[in-house]
C-alpha cells in the first residue's frame, strides 16, 4: 500500500515537459493528482477522478474547489479549467505544493464521491 500522502517528482514524458509531479496512491483512479511544467513556463494540473465526476453536487464542489485551492498556491498568478480533468496555473508555483493542493481537495471530497459513485473502483486494477 503506498502512503496517501507520497507526492515525488518523476522523469518528464514528453520533450516539451521541463519537470512533472506525480501524487501515488493505492487509489489511482480517486486519488492520483499529477502537474507537468511547460516549457512555455505554465502548469497543468490533472485529476484522474475529474474524468469520473459528472453528476452534481459533486462535479461543482470538486472544479470550485480546485480553482481556489491551485489560486491560492505561493507563486500561482492565474488558473483556469483548461478541460474536463487539466487545470492551467501560471506564474511560478513549485510543482510539489501544487500537487499537494490538489490532493488535499481530492482528500476532502472522497468520501462523497464514493458515496456518490459507489458501483465505482478506485483501483487501477
Amino acid at each position: 500500500m503506498v502512503s496517501p500522502d507520497h507526492i515525488e517528482q518523476v522523469e518528464p514524458l514528453d520533450d516539451e515537459l521541463v519537470e512533472s509531479w506525480q501524487r501515488l496512491t493505492d487509489e489511482p483512479l480517486l486519488r492520483g493528482v499529477e502537474a507537468h511544467l511547460y516549457d512555455d513556463g505554465s502548469w497543468q494540473v490533472g485529476l484522474w477522478v475529474a474524468e469520473f465526476v459528472r453528476e452534481e453536487p459533486a462535479e461543482s464542489e470538486l472544479r470550485g474547489r480546485m480553482l481556489d485551492a491551485l489560486r491560492a498556491v505561493p507563486g500561482a498568478i492565474r488558473v483556469y479549467e483548461e478541460d474536463r480533468e487539466v487545470w492551467v496555473v501560471e506564474g511560478t508555483p513549485p510543482g510539489r505544493a501544487l500537487v499537494a493542493a490538489a490532493a488535499e481537495v481530492v482528500d476532502s471530497l472522497g468520501q462523497a464521491i464514493r458515496r456518490q459513485y459507489p458501483e465505482m473502483t478506485w483501483t487501477d486494477a
